[in-house]
């Protein structure tokens, strides 16, 4: 099964620079800190990210992949080897939260497109080694070499 990472261009130097893939901070009481991941393709919906207008110092809605690629930031997809990493499954990741969490997420994440069922997590932070090269980005249109790690 092939798991991927998806983040933008914004986020990445971050990524290199620290040597991994960190556990997202908790926003949510009773959540686990986890790297959230996706077996699908093309795009996880749930990685949606506001921007701020530096005049107003208003947010965005969340963008989708094509609307951050259109506000001049680079969608990111980081291909894990699974051999390398502990991944858990949603559903079972589902029985060490709260109900209400889980079911708030799936709810959310379903107006957005998103389908649980390729939701992954780890609950350690991915390693730069644990990458499968290359690292690629959003071109508007297809997914391209972005480098080589």
């Amino acid at each position: 099964m092939r798991i991927w990472h998806y983040t933008t261009d914004a986020a990445l130097e971050g990524i290199f620079s620290d040597g991994e893939i960190k556990r997202d901070r908790i926003y949510l009481k009773g959540e686990i800190r986890c790297v959230w991941l996706s077996t699908n393709a093309n795009w996880e919906e749930t990685v949606r990210k506001t921007i701020q207008d530096i005049k107003t110092g208003v947010e965005s809605a969340p963008l989708s992949r094509d609307a951050l690629f259109s506000a001049g930031f680079f969608p990111i997809r980081i291909e894990i080897n699974p051999r390398t990493v502990k991944i858990t499954d949603w559903k079972t990741h589902c029985k060490k939260i709260p109900k209400k969490i889980a079911q708030g997420l799936e709810c959310a994440a379903k107006d957005w497109g998103a389908n649980p069922d390729e939701w992954r997590v780890s609950y350690k932070s991915i390693p730069v080694k644990s990458f499968v090269s290359p690292v690629e980005r959003w071109d508007g249109k297809r997914w391209i070499k972005a480098f080589t790690k």
